[in-house]
């Protein structure tokens, strides 16, 4: 049964730090030990992560191999700016 609230969180990143991982490093991230979702959602979340990122991260990087997940967020040489 669903609870009554007194009003919605505010929508937080925070879940990841992906500011933290988006250091063009390659990482590996293990299913049950890094995240709890399934290995493609993990994955979606790194792409939408990214996309929110687009000034700064040229490409993201993902290989999902069994339970891990291989990202590599790939740093822009320079920073897009919005021209108006």
């Amino acid at each position: 049964m669903p609870k009554i609230v007194q009003g919605v969180p505010e929508r937080t990143d925070r879940i990841y730090p992906w500011n933290d991982w988006a250091d063009g490093e390659l990482r590996e991230f293990v299913k049950g030990e890094d995240f709890e979702t399934d290995t493609r959602a993990f994955a979606n979340a790194a792409r939408n992560a990214a996309a929110r990122r687009r000034s700064t991260i040229e490409k993201l990087e993902v290989v999902i191999r069994g339970d891990s997940v291989f990202l590599r967020f790939v740093q822009r040489r320079t920073p897009l700016t919005e021209t108006r």
